[in-house]
């Protein structure tokens, strides 16, 4: 069960939808007097997003040329990194702003509102996942059946019901998010 969550810990991470460990990150760095010792918080989690972003790029060119540009244009796979993208970067900023910049003020509150936060983001990367199957299915028929509309049907539908779950999960359930910098979940032992 340890493998298998290091490795979803490590898909998530690489696709720029896993939580970041920028906290991690500073906090090591300051021990050892690394390159980024000197370094604020923030561009740490500015380094790090962006080394993130070229991964999940250069991971979209590599598949491209793993299955061609007509089925990466047919799978709308440039759409589908853009989302990812900009989810990554919505978790990136709530996660730098909620769980260190406004940690204190927000006190045990903070981990409730990233929860939130992260639950919304990562409500828009379920329908990218099934619009793609649709599309896979729709190369296989003569006659191209799956429009545009009905691809943004599809995907509005599936991240709505992702919206409402995600909100659910978010206020009924209590416990500290799980996948975490070690430093936050220390922080938040401390804290309860």
């Amino acid at each position: 069960m340890k493998d298998l969550n290091r490795l979803l810990f490590l898909f998530g991470y690489v696709l720029f939808v896993g939580p970041p460990r920028a906290l991690d990150i500073a906090v090591a760095e300051r021990r050892k007097g690394g390159e980024l010792s000197r370094v604020p918080v923030w561009g740490v989690v500015l380094v790090e997003g962006m080394l993130r972003c070229v991964l999940l790029l250069g991971i979209a060119v590599a598949f491209e040329q793993l299955i061609s540009p007509y089925w990466y244009a047919w799978l709308e796979i440039d759409r589908s990194a853009f989302i990812m993208l900009t989810v990554g970067a919505l978790h990136m900023m709530s996660y730098y702003l909620i769980l260190h910049r406004f940690h204190k003020r927000l006190g045990v509150r903070a981990f409730k509102l990233y929860r939130f936060m992260r639950n919304i983001g990562y409500a828009f990367l379920p329908g990218l996942a099934v619009v793609t199957v649709g599309l896979l299915y729709d190369a296989q028929l003569v006659v191209s059946e799956f429009t545009l509309q009905q691809q943004y049907l599809v995907y509005s539908v599936v991240t709505a019901i992702m919206l409402v779950i995600g909100l659910l999960e978010a206020v009924l359930v209590s416990r500290n998010p799980q996948g975490l910098d070690s430093y936050l979940n220390r922080r938040a032992e401390l804290a309860q």
